[in-house]
């Protein structure tokens, strides 16, 4: 799938070919996929299968949390997951034009030092309205431009304007005559996103949370416009491939993009070649290995797939021994899953056993108490006694009274 990136040329995409041929590690990442959610991922239609939140189709998902690359897609408020149909794609490339209208004009003002706003024809200033318009969707009433304003740079004319030239051609790839114009499809496009703190950035693409101001162009602009023609979109957030390694966040990002087909100049949304973002310089382990023990014990298909994959290999035996051999050896993922949980479970029974004797000690401790005390005063009262009777001896061992036959004898003359 990355060879056919060739094909396009507006975005840079040879380190992205390049991993693909020569990075061993990109395979081992891509084992990670549940095949249920790889089958969402290539056929765009995660909002789609992800729409219930109760739905069974999020087991196969990974949890929220520790770096890795998650998928954004949209739909439509009331469609079960659904897009747009293709009489509403089509208004939707209108107002995406009106918008590049807008954005031109804007240049015209920041091309020329002397150029005034007044300088501006009528349809000039009519376009950077509408822009502004369709800016104000997102934004609070404190924030929005009002008419008594002077013009500002639209919030989404950032970059090169041939990303919006492309966005407007990727959807209009998706008007098909042959089909109903009414019917809403079940694929959309996607973008995709990396961070070492998956959760907060996914949030920032939020509508109903955030202004998207940290967010693509591309996708911000899509979901302005969709509001502007009077729509609820829905922004729906996937984590898609988590990784244990620092150094496997770029490459989890050119994985994830390639199969997404999440280029503009594709079928997405994304404007730049994935896995050239600079390292965060994040290097806490325990957040890595915490990914590390979800991947591969909490979650069973990187195994899976490991093994499905061996099975496969034109030296099937050699493999395929080589996995017995791992298993009769080794513990296996369920095998060791097993062992944590007796040790938890023993912890547990031990924790409970020294408590009970405790408890125990405590209990007997004012018996013990009683005891000794009474052993003092017999011990007392044995030393009174030796007093009376000087001959009298007492043995601690055979716990008797020993009498001498003469001490016995003055006894009986007394």
């Amino acid at each position: 799938m990355a060879r056919e990136w060739r094909d396009q040329s507006s975005i840079p995409s040879n380190k992205t070919i390049s991993a693909f041929e020569e990075d061993r590690q990109i395979r081992v990442l891509f084992h990670t996929f549940n095949r249920k959610t790889l089958r969402s991922l290539l056929l765009g239609t995660l909002p789609h299968d992800l729409y219930d939140k109760d739905s069974p189709n999020w087991e196969n998902v990974y949890d929220q949390s520790g770096p890795g690359t998650y998928v954004v897609g949209v739909s439509i408020e009331g469609r079960h997951g659904a897009f747009l149909s293709r009489n509403e794609i089509e208004k939707l490339v209108g107002r995406l034009q009106d918008y590049r209208d807008g954005w031109e004009a804007w240049q015209e003002i920041e091309r020329e030092d002397s150029f005034s706003q007044d300088d501006l024809s009528r349809a000039q200033k009519s376009a950077i309205q509408k822009a502004l318009t369709i800016d104000n969707v997102m934004l609070s009433d404190d924030d929005k431009w009002q008419l008594t304003d002077e013009f500002t740079q639209p919030r989404c004319a950032g970059g090169n304007i041939s990303n919006l030239d492309e966005l407007i051609a990727m959807l209009g790839r998706r008007v098909d005559a042959r089909f109903d114009g009414e019917v809403h499809q079940i694929s959309c496009p996607a973008y995709v996103g990396y961070d070492h703190r998956v959760p907060s950035k996914m949030q920032q693409h939020n509508p109903d949370y955030s202004s998207m101001a940290q967010s693509s162009n591309t996708l911000k602009l899509l979901i302005s416009c969709i509001r502007y023609m009077g729509l609820n979109p829905i922004v729906h957030t996937v984590p898609m491939v988590m990784v244990w390694e620092e150094s496997d966040v770029p490459l989890a990002e050119i994985l994830v993009t390639v199969l997404a087909q999440s280029l503009v100049t594709i079928n997405g949304l994304n404007v730049a070649q994935p896995g050239t973002s600079p390292s965060s310089g994040d290097d806490n382990r325990d957040v890595y290995f915490e990914n590390k023990r979800h991947v591969w014990l909490e979650r069973p298909w990187l195994m899976a797939n490991v093994e499905e994959t061996l099975a496969v290999r034109s030296n099937r035996d050699l493999y395929v021994n080589t996995v017995k051999k791992i298993r009769e050896d080794f513990m296996s993922a369920e095998e060791l899953r097993e062992n944590v949980r007796e040790i938890k479970e023993g912890r547990k029974r031990l924790d409970k056993a020294y408590a009970e004797i405790r408890e125990l000690i405590r209990m007997r401790l004012p018996q013990q108490q009683a005891a000794r005390r009474r052993v003092d005063e017999i011990e007392r009262s044995l030393e009174i006694t030796r007093g009376l009777f000087p001959n009298l001896k007492y043995s601690r061992d055979r716990d008797t009274v020993n009498n001498s036959d003469e001490d016995a004898a003055d006894l009986l003359d007394t």
